[in-house]
C-alpha cells in the first residue's frame, strides 16, 4: 500500500475501544473521505494494548491534519497489528492521542 491510498469509511469521533468503531449506531459515527499517509504495523500486544484503549497517547501517533474542507479527505494513519484481520484508520491530534477512527478490513 502506498502513500496516497484512498477511500471512504465511518469514523468515530474520540473512540475508547475498538468495539466503539464497530458499531454503526454509535451516534459519533461519520462517513468521511480519507487519505491514508503512513501505515503502522505493531506487534499483536501493542495492537491488542491499542485497540482496548484508545485513550492514551502514543508516540507512534504523528500528527497528519491538514484542513478537511479544502482538501476533501481527511489525512489518516493505518494501525495494524500481525496476526489480526482488521486495522484501525487514525486521525490523530498533535499529541499523540486518537481524535478519530475507523475499522479498516483487510
Amino acid at each position: 500500500m502506498n502513500e496516497g491510498w484512498t477511500g471512504r469509511a465511518g469514523f468515530v469521533s474520540r473512540p475508547r475501544r475498538i468495539d466503539d468503531l464497530r458499531d454503526e449506531n454509535n451516534t459519533r459515527f461519520e462517513e468521511i473521505d480519507y487519505e491514508v499517509t503512513t501505515i503502522v504495523n505493531l506487534d499483536p500486544v501493542d495492537y491488542e494494548k491499542f485497540i482496548t484503549d484508545m485513550t492514551v497517547s502514543r508516540d507512534y501517533l504523528e500528527d497528519v491534519s491538514g484542513n478537511r474542507e479544502e482538501e476533501k479527505k481527511v489525512k489518516c494513519l493505518l494501525v495494524v497489528g500481525r496476526g489480526f484481520s482488521e486495522g484501525v484508520l487514525v486521525v490523530p491530534n498533535d499529541e499523540g492521542f486518537v481524535d478519530y477512527a475507523a475499522i479498516y478490513r483487510k
